[in-house]
């Protein structure tokens, strides 16, 4: 199975594998459709991660088998009564813990550390509430959503999310518990979730557990050649939205497609399947960012706010959504389409977004044009026709 590193750690923080909800559902036929042209694309295959590029050949090997970073680690003195160690945590947790009930209810504690996660409360808060199939709020609501908790010796936020409807199998309401803490530069989330009764019912061990917590930096082994930027451990120089590439262009696993004329391959983030970019005139550009998440991803509505935020625009709830998307048509069913413009984070300038989702037995794939407006509305037709020739 093909992975992206932020979809998988979104897919952590999120509940995608406690409630299968997704925000998706509430659109069905509320879609437009339209066809796709099908033509042939100008441009080459991509045979897999050992296939050469016409962007300068086969990508030399990368001396740190694509790690970014050493994956910090926590100790806890003792564990409240009832928790176990999660025998499978799975890669993108620091630690994880299993809490059951006679009812044979089953619920897990997760902590997971992610750099470059700072100043998204906002997003992470309303994917959790879509989920939980709650409305989603604004960020002026989002100070009265957390309150102050102890997590070792430091000060954090504790968000609570609780479903009014059965949204587990139907059958139970969720609750979700999440504590949030900002070290250096890595985010810090413990994540309690599954029936609502379960976790409800551990809350008060759950804090306690955090007041235990306490920080354990992670070495390289010796003889490790040293990494960018010095120290012990690998640079966490990567960005939330997959900035500070670290894997070189055409590396890794990857499903075969055409790659429209004009765009070039180039380093990714572990966040991303692939990376391409695309330029107009004088210094206009766009990127093109491929990546795919276990499950529904967090569903579209979440998604599409992150990638709003990025263009400094407000985030929308589901009627919103449902006013912004488009079904198009590609090989094997159909994927939905946003398309809307804002300004860039960074100096103001027009920008513009078209973004596709692909929905697949048991993941969610993501293809992502963003930048220059101008350069953006040239290329959405060759963003369309790269979505139809890729053959999972």
């Amino acid at each position: 199975m093909f992975k992206s590193f932020f979809h998988r750690a979104l897919t952590a923080l999120g509940v995608t594998s406690i409630l299968s909800t997704s925000g998706l559902s509430a659109l069905a036929g509320k879609i437009e459709v339209y066809d796709i042209p099908k033509e042939s694309v100008a441009g080459h295959v991509h045979g897999g991660p050992n296939d050469s590029h016409a962007h300068g050949g086969a990508a030399a090997a990368d001396p740190h088998g694509g790690m970014t970073m050493a994956q910090p680690t926590i100790k806890v003195a003792k564990l409240p009564a009832g928790w176990k160690e999660n025998p499978n945590p799975g890669s993108m947790r620091a630690a994880s813990y299993l809490v059951s009930n006679s009812e044979g209810s089953e619920a897990e504690v997760a902590v997971i550390p992610m750099p470059g996660m700072a100043n998204i409360e906002l997003q992470l808060v309303n994917m959790w509430r879509e989920q939980a199939k709650l409305p989603v709020i604004t960020e002026a609501e989002l100070g009265g959503q957390s309150v102050a908790v102890d997590v070792g010796t430091e000060k954090g936020k504790l968000f609570e999310v609780a479903s009014t409807d059965p949204v587990i199998g139907g059958k139970h309401k969720a609750r979700i518990l999440v504590a949030m803490l900002k070290r250096a530069e890595t985010m810090w989330f413990f994540k309690f979730a599954g029936e609502d009764g379960l976790v409800a019912t551990n809350k008060d061990a759950f804090i306690g557990f955090l007041k235990d917590v306490s920080f354990e930096a992670q070495t390289l082994p010796a003889g490790h050649p040293p990494m960018a930027g010095g120290g012990s451990a690998p640079a966490m120089n990567m960005g939330m939205m997959g900035g500070g590439a670290t894997v070189p262009p055409g590396t890794g696993d990857r499903p075969e497609w055409k790659v429209p004329k004009g765009w070039t391959e180039v380093a990714r983030s572990t966040f991303l399947v692939a990376k391409f970019q695309v330029t107009g005139e004088g210094a206009a550009k766009a990127d093109i960012n491929v990546s795919m998440s276990p499950g529904d991803g967090g569903g579209m509505l979440p998604n599409v706010n992150r990638w709003r935020g990025q263009l400094s625009l407000a985030p929308l709830d589901v009627t919103g959504l449902e006013k912004l998307v488009q079904s198009v048509q590609i090989t094997g069913g159909n994927a939905t389409l946003v398309d809307f413009a804002g300004e860039g984070a960074e100096n103001g300038d027009a920008q513009r977004c078209v973004g596709i989702m692909v929905s697949r037995p048991g993941e969610a794939w993501f293809f992502k044009l963003m930048g220059n407006t101008s350069v953006v509305a040239r290329e959405k037709q060759a963003l369309i026709e790269f979505v139809r020739s890729v053959k999972f």
